[in-house]
């Protein structure tokens, strides 16, 4: 076996082994009674208030407009509290690193974009499913919206992953271009 099979076989292990603790850490904060969920969403926003009162971020133009856009991509309205939108953003992003690391490890077994795209879609989608699911058993409110964000956070990963791929197959065209016609001389 080549070294390159054996650093790509450890790659896909590694990644695999990454989506499944990455999954089991979503079922883990779904499965929180509301109690710790909430207790959990109030800490995180005291720690933000007190990097605000450091840093002062919450006054920047790019702030604003990042809140801005969180609200408009969750279909958030202004009379929705901090917190839910503390909550939001964090299922967009544990799914925006599912949908990263699925079109990843997608990528590298198949080699194919598309098989990325849908992959690194729908295999978050059916965690996001399966996580408001079991939301339920543990008294907490699941809703739709809440699994839209999810897919929403999964889309925004994918791409983001597709366009890193895309980037590096591009470059390492590039290159292999250039070194065949390096002896070529004007």
């Amino acid at each position: 076996m080549p070294l390159r099979d054996f650093r790509k076989g450890v790659l896909i292990f590694t990644l695999l082994l990454f989506l499944a603790l990455w999954i089991g850490v979503i079922f883990y904060f779904s499965s929180e009674t509301p109690e710790c969920s909430a207790q959990r969403s109030v800490y995180v926003y005291t720690i933000l208030k007190k990097l605000d009162t450091i840093l002062d971020f919450s006054k920047t133009e790019a702030f604003t407009k990042l809140v801005s856009l969180f609200r408009k991509l969750l279909g958030a309205t202004s009379e929705v509290s901090t917190v839910e939108l503390i909550r939001s953003s964090a299922h967009f992003g544990f799914y925006a690193i599912l949908g990263f690391v699925t079109s990843l490890l997608s990528w590298l077994w198949k080699r194919d974009f598309l098989v990325s795209l849908l992959v690194g879609t729908s295999l978050p989608a059916v965690v996001a499913i399966l996580d408001e699911f079991n939301q339920a058993f543990h008294r907490r409110q699941s809703t739709v919206v809440d699994a839209f964000g999810d897919l929403m956070g999964a889309m925004f990963g994918t791409v983001l992953a597709n366009l890193m791929i895309a980037l590096i197959v591009l470059l390492e065209y590039l290159k292999s271009k250039r070194g065949r016609f390096k002896n070529i001389r004007p």
